[in-house]
């Protein structure tokens, strides 16, 4: 029915999106991480997926085809809808959920909200060589950062959602050079980080 939609940024958070096109604000719910790719203002285009509803019908975004494609290829198995799936691709994105499906990780499946053993397991069977492998790219220096910064916090007790806000705020005041100083700073401006130490 919709193939995407490109409007001005209208609202943006780390799970929604508002785009602003033709007078109507579609509002989508996107993957961790998304909004890292769109500017505050301007415009940006998002491949879309209509999910429709007895209650409501909900609108989920993506950066890339390939992405969206993923998320629907994740709806065809057995008791994975919407929310789990965006789950998925927020907590392991499109590359993660890939390599571990492709290595029969079922650790790493089980580590995502929602995904029990025999969820993981149905994933790994039902999508066995359906999901191709992403083409090796050298990680860039901030991207390498952040994810190496989220996997710290992430061990002192943050959520995925928490540590990835926390780190953009900490790089937008100051961006440190190294990992230990840009932990560091986050830790010392976290009212919970005595009691995740």
């Amino acid at each position: 029915m919709y193939d995407f939609v490109e409007g001005e940024v209208a609202f943006r958070s780390a799970t929604r999106i508002v785009l602003l096109a033709g007078g109507i604000g579609y509002d989508l719910a996107v993957p961790l991480g998304t909004e890292r790719g769109i500017g505050r203002k301007g415009n940006a285009r998002l491949f879309v997926h209509l999910v429709p509803g007895e209650g409501e019908w909900k609108l989920f975004g993506f950066r890339a085809a390939e992405e969206r494609d993923l998320f629907r290829r994740l709806l065809t198995v057995n008791g994975v809808g919407p929310a789990t799936a965006l789950s998925l691709l927020s907590t392991l994105r499109p590359e993660g959920l890939a390599r571990a499906i492709a290595a029969e990780d079922v650790a790493a499946l089980r580590r995502v909200r929602g995904i029990g053993e025999k969820t993981a397991q149905r994933l790994l069977l039902e999508l066995r060589g359906k999901v191709p492998l992403p083409e090796a790219e050298e990680p860039r220096e901030g991207d390498r950062l952040r994810e190496d910064a989220t996997a710290a916090l992430r061990s002192l007790g943050f959520g995925r959602a928490e540590a990835e806000a926390a780190i953009e705020s900490a790089l937008r005041r100051a961006p440190p050079k190294d990992l230990e100083t840009l932990v560091r700073s986050i830790l010392s401006g976290s009212p919970g980080a005595a009691t995740r130490a």
